[in-house]
């Protein structure tokens, strides 16, 4: 009974002694920034943004996407916006971010 004893406590000083020497692991996960820009009408627009930490977004409507103007809506946060009324006028809903630039036909009104 003695040897019985003595051989499973030496079997589990082993699994102790293997558990004490896994290496730790490590788990790293990329979030990238991601939008989305959907018209409503000719003066709102639908946004689901993920924005890189640090950074922001602006929103207008133009009549071409080159640069935000001075009173672009400004978006500061992740998140979904279902309905942003947008500043000044034009064909396209402009959003810019660090990454790119997103436009979206805006619908116009019939003459």
């Amino acid at each position: 009974m003695r040897i019985r004893e003595l051989v499973a406590l030496l079997l589990l000083a082993g699994v102790a002694a293997g558990a004490q020497r896994s290496l730790p692991s490590q788990l790293t996960v990329v979030i990238r920034p991601e939008a989305s820009l959907t018209a409503l009408d000719g003066k709102s627009v639908a946004v689901k943004i993920r924005l890189t930490k640090g950074t922001d977004a602006r929103l207008a409507a133009q009549e071409a996407c080159t640069a935000p103007p001075e009173n672009a809506i400004a978006i500061a946060r992740s998140g979904t916006y279902p309905s942003l009324t947008l500043h000044g006028t034009g064909k396209y809903a402009c959003l810019y971010t660090a990454e790119r630039t997103l436009s979206v036909p805006l619908p116009q009104p019939a003459n």
